[in-house]
């Protein structure tokens, strides 16, 4: 990368929050499932805050953000109000339903390390950590280089520099597929006997929960005599605990897996509220939330929810969110040597990040002269 002399860049801390909770989007949240959704969320929002203020009165400011608190540009942001509310109105419609039409709040103010001199590379991204004056710039960074590949809708975030394409390698039994990604960060090297940043990427493939209704995965685990005994049900429960969950019938819900039902489906009971009679969970979802349960499944155990233990649900009607990665502890063997057999030796030239981006080319630009690694 070649960083042009005197370009400058402004680091502001952002906090959104949802305001009929007083839910804190940016803090993100304990699961894959959850810190994905908030992620988008956050990324959409402040989306929405550049159409309707361009972050200046008078001239669009170019931005990279990383759906959390880190926000960078290439100008000084000078809004009217230090806290401004975005409305269901303004907001993309799976915000809206996420957010159960409840307004957010952004609010946009410097960080501490404000101004930052691109140039000043040597004091930021230096390899020793006691010379290591910030972690800015390295942030920044990058931030700049997985924007390009984040914009194209292509990828997902897994994590820290870690970026994995939407579209699977491969598909395996009980729900599971394996993601090709890069792992990337920014390191120095001597360029000319001057310390430059360059973009090093690691490739790897990856195991994730697919984005299908639990009981699909369940299907794929049933055993060739067609027997779901306490062990394989062991087993379904040993993979999918703590896997996060949105309702069919409810969007805007999300729950995650805890346990199984030791009673059958059919014959499980609830109690309504204000009512001294008992209703059928069956008879419950059929007739208040209109879903129909599958006649074989019927007799497999419902789930119940890790925040609730009253609460349970059917299989059918948890659809299983985007981007979570299977724990290397639950890996089984077939999962771990079809990722060995799947891991790519060589990544298409075509997935390298461009370090050019929206209004900071002018400033940094690929350098022919520096490897990556």
């Amino acid at each position: 990368m070649g960083i042009k002399p005197g370009a400058v860049v402004y680091r502001y801390d952002v906090d959104i929050v949802r305001l009929d909770k007083k839910l804190y989007l940016t803090k993100l949240g304990a699961d894959d499932g959850q810190k994905t959704l908030n992620r988008k969320m956050c990324t959409s929002l402040i989306a929405t805050l550049y159409e309707k203020t361009g972050f200046h009165y008078n001239q669009h400011i170019h931005y990279v953000y990383d759906g959390r608190k880190n926000l960078f540009t290439n100008g000084e942001i000078e809004l009217e109000q230090s806290v401004v509310q975005i409305v269901p109105d303004e907001m993309e419609d799976f915000v809206r339903v996420s957010l159960r039409n409840s307004p957010a709040s952004i609010k946009i103010v410097p960080s501490s390390t404000f101004k930052l001199p691109l140039s000043l590379v040597d004091s930021s991204l230096c390899s020793s950590p006691d010379k290591q004056a910030d972690h800015s710039l390295r942030t920044f960074l990058e931030l700049l280089t997985t924007q390009p590949l984040l914009n194209s809708g292509a990828y997902n975030v897994g994590g820290i520099g870690k970026l994995f394409e939407k579209r699977p390698t491969g598909h395996l039994l009980g729900g599971i597929a394996t993601h090709a990604g890069i792992a990337k960060g920014i390191r120095i090297v001597q360029n000319n006997g001057a310390p430059t940043p360059a973009l090093v990427a690691d490739v790897r493939t990856c195991a994730f929960y697919r984005e299908q209704t639990l009981d699909r995965s369940i299907q794929e685990m049933i055993p060739r005599d067609g027997q779901l005994t306490h062990d394989v049900w062991r087993k379904i429960l040993t993979l999918y605990k703590g896997v996060r969950c949105t309702l069919t019938y409810d969007q805007s819900r999300s729950i995650v897996i805890g346990s199984f039902t030791s009673q059958p489906l059919a014959e499980i009971e609830i109690r309504l509220a204000g009512s001294s009679a008992n209703v059928s969970l069956v008879d419950f979802f059929a007739n208040k939330k209109d879903v129909e349960i599958p006649a074989e499944q019927l007799y497999w155990p419902a789930v119940r929810a890790t925040a609730s233990a009253n609460s349970v649900f059917p299989v059918n009607v948890l659809q299983i969110m985007p981007n979570q990665r299977v724990p290397m502890e639950k890996m089984s063997e077939s999962i771990s040597a079809a990722l060995l057999k799947d891991a790519p030796a060589a990544y298409a030239t075509d997935h390298a990040p461009n370090p050019g981006f929206s209004g900071f080319p002018e400033a940094i630009s690929p350098d022919r002269n520096t490897s990556g690694g």
